[in-house]
């Protein structure tokens, strides 16, 4: 499917912010498909994740994702972690919901999905516990998070790689648990031998298999 592109600024009550927003050619005037907000791993918004913003788009899904750094775009570990503490939380919190009602607004939908990448699975995690209301899905790549599971409505898909280094897999598997303790619909797939952000093609532990295999399982998982 044949898909436009544009950047857009977002009015926050932190400040202007910039997003990436990917939908299908052929859309409705006010956007139109599966509403899908993509929030960026620690990086900041780099072509990676402009890209799966592009592929959901190509999947029938109209696709935003903010930029929570202002521009600012990190390649090592090193530079992510002190970017990141840069950021204050309510600045990214306020981000993360203007780009929520900006998409509901263009998609005319009640609801959107959330795929969220280590940093941004936490925000998933957190807008889906704040607002169970308007968030339906959550897709989390690598994403440690803690929650009151109680409050989520949402349907929960998790992939975490088995040698990853940033999160333990016993703590994964206990987050799995209490999601499935409070009733939630939730699936954590493991892959072997994949590291963190292992489903992003600008980093030396990407690995092309099981990113491929995840990205499938994550189209199904929004389209069900």
């Amino acid at each position: 499917m044949d898909t436009e592109t544009t950047e857009l600024t977002l009015d926050t009550p932190a400040g202007a912010a910039a997003a990436h927003l990917a939908t299908p050619v052929g859309a409705s005037p006010g956007g139109g498909g599966p509403a899908v907000l993509v929030l960026h791993a620690w990086w900041g918004l780099n072509d990676d994740f402009r890209r799966w913003c592009d592929d959901l788009a190509a999947a029938g899904f109209t696709a935003l994702a903010p930029d929570l750094f202002g521009g600012r775009v990190a390649t090592t570990i090193d530079d992510a972690d002190a970017l990141r503490r840069t950021v204050p939380h309510e600045t990214g919190r306020a981000i993360v919901e203007a780009a929520r009602d900006e998409l509901l607004a263009r998609t005319g939908r009640d609801t959107v999905a959330v795929v969220g990448a280590s940093l941004g699975a936490g925000w998933a995690v957190e807008l889906a516990e704040a607002d169970p209301e308007h968030v339906d899905a959550v897709v989390l790549y690598y994403g440690a998070a803690e929650a009151d599971w109680s409050k989520v409505r949402a349907r929960v898909l998790h992939h975490f790689g088995e040698r990853d280094e940033m999160d333990p897999l016993e703590y994964i598997e206990e987050m799995q648990q209490a999601m499935v303790d409070a009733g939630l619909d939730a699936t954590l797939e493991v892959y072997p031998d994949a590291e963190h952000w292992f489903a992003e093609p600008g980093r030396p532990e990407h690995h092309p298999g099981h990113a491929a295999t995840a990205w499938e399982r994550t189209v199904a998982f929004l389209g069900r």
